[in-house]
């Protein structure tokens, strides 16, 4: 306008490089908060809706992401009790297996008598 120009093309000038009302309040609104949490939980929600739908595919993903989760955790527990941890003795490299031990000789007893 001070250049001379209408205010019906300063307008337009003004819309066209700032973009429309709406498309700013669009801005200003996902400024506002924490937008990545907004997202997540808009999927949140999406997600809840759909397996409410389909009751049937819910128990296959539910299921599948017990085993996903329940399968790794038994094998790292079976490790860690077996392999990583040192048994609660004073020495441990000592221990012998007495079962080991007592089938061999049941064995031998049996093909001697």
């Amino acid at each position: 306008m001070r250049r001379g120009m209408r205010p019906e093309v300063v307008r337009r000038a003004a819309r066209l490089k700032l973009g429309s009302v709406e498309s700013l309040k669009e801005q200003y609104r996902e400024q506002r908060g924490v937008p990545w949490l907004d997202h997540i939980g808009q999927d949140v929600r999406y997600a809840g809706r759909t397996l409410r739908r389909s009751p049937g595919f819910t128990v296959v993903a539910v299921l599948t992401i017990a085993l996903g989760v329940a399968g790794p955790t038994i094998n790292f527990s079976m490790l860690k009790a077996w392999i990583l941890e040192p048994l609660p003795f004073a020495e441990p490299d000592a221990l012998i297996d007495v079962r080991r031990h007592d089938l061999h000789r049941r064995y031998r007893l049996a093909e001697c008598g």
